[in-house]
């Protein structure tokens, strides 16, 4: 029966004599979400043979069936030309592929531990760079995420670190966090160990265990001075914690820092080539990256505590880390630009079922 049946099929594809020319039956429209494979087989009557112009990157044609396509495309609206053939002549239709980002869902996060970290490559694109000091607006970033302390008392857990691997002469963009009982907090320095400039949010501020939201923005404005008087630059870098801004306490050395922050090492966890490791199961989540000052749209971000597609801010992110969501180890994805970040000393059980 399954010769018969491969028979009759072959009959039927082969067309009529004379004028039958091929009818493109199957459907004319796909749509499939990021990481879904397309599996489309073109089907005819009267078709004899078939032709594929215009296939999306990573899209093919199957060994053995010129009617089948399978693959995994990027993002994007694809307008694929098919063709079925017989003796009679041509039928020409469009395939159209539309593959989109899944519905937004943040239900993981990354945790980190004594020498757990993630690496990524420091470029001069990256906002967290510059060439030399705050030169104003075109100098701007802002850093957003979403922060669960641990509860080891260690008062040097890196968050997050761009800048030189000479860290005596080589600037740096140093986000800590102070876990002491009953100072907890977070440190910024910009600079180098002997030059630099630094804000801390007040004492209490972070809470252990609980989920904050974390904009720092940076207005583009000098960071360092010769004459040493650095009052002025108080409000160079703004921070605020749940939509809320909070009133930084300023201190400096050798007035401040006037140089380039350099692209050696980009980290989250870990201190350039040295340690000051997040300790205790520390969570970050929903880390993205702007080329602007952002601060002013700080309640918009904080959508009310509920995590939201930052893709869909008025200004969206540079870059943006979902940090587990869509994730595969040991990849963290960048969402917008591909700049992806590794996991070191991890395992896969550091992505947990844990979100804002």
């Amino acid at each position: 029966s399954d010769v018969v049946d491969s028979l009759n099929t072959l009959f039927s594809d082969s067309g009529t004599d004379g004028t039958d020319l091929p009818i493109i039956t199957s459907p004319l429209s796909i749509s499939v979400t990021t990481g879904d494979v397309v599996n489309y087989e073109l089907v005819a009557t009267y078709g004899v043979g078939y032709e594929w112009l215009g296939l999306p990157s990573g899209v093919v044609v199957t060994n053995g069936n010129y009617r089948k396509i399978i693959g995994t495309p990027t993002v994007g609206v694809y307008n694929v030309t098919i063709k079925a053939i017989n003796y009679n002549g041509t039928t020409t239709e469009t395939l159209v592929i539309t593959v989109s980002n899944p519905p937004y869902s943040s239900t993981k996060s990354i945790q980190f531990d004594f020498q757990k970290y993630l690496d990524a490559s420091a470029n001069t694109s990256n906002p967290l760079y510059r060439p030399t000091n705050g030169t104003g607006a075109n100098d701007s970033n802002s850093l957003l995420f979403w922060f669960k302390a641990g509860t080891n008392n260690n008062q040097q857990q890196t968050i997050l670190f761009f800048g030189g691997s000479d860290l005596n002469n080589e600037g740096r963009y140093h986000l800590t966090y102070n876990g002491n009982n009953s100072n907890e907090k977070l440190t910024l320095r910009i600079g180098t160990n002997n030059n630099w400039i630094q804000w801390s949010t007040p004492v209490n501020s972070i809470v252990p265990n609980t989920w904050q939201q974390i904009l720092i923005a940076y207005n583009g404005g000098q960071t360092g001075s010769s004459s040493g008087d650095l009052t002025s630059y108080n409000y160079t870098m703004r921070i605020s914690i749940n939509g809320v801004y909070k009133t930084l306490s300023t201190s400096h050395n050798n007035f401040g820092w006037s140089g380039s922050i350099v692209n050696d090492f980009f980290r989250i966890g870990r201190k350039g080539s040295g340690g000051n490791y997040m300790r205790n199961n520390c969570r970050v989540d929903l880390i993205a990256l702007f080329d602007s000052d952002q601060f002013a749209n700080r309640f918009n971000m904080y959508n009310g505590g509920v995590s939201q597609d930052l893709t869909l801010l008025s200004t969206p992110p540079v870059h943006l880390w979902e940090m587990g969501d869509g994730d595969t180890f040991p990849t963290l994805i960048d969402r917008i630009n591909g700049l992806n970040f590794t996991q070191q000393g991890m395992v896969s059980s550091d992505t947990v079922t844990d979100a804002p």
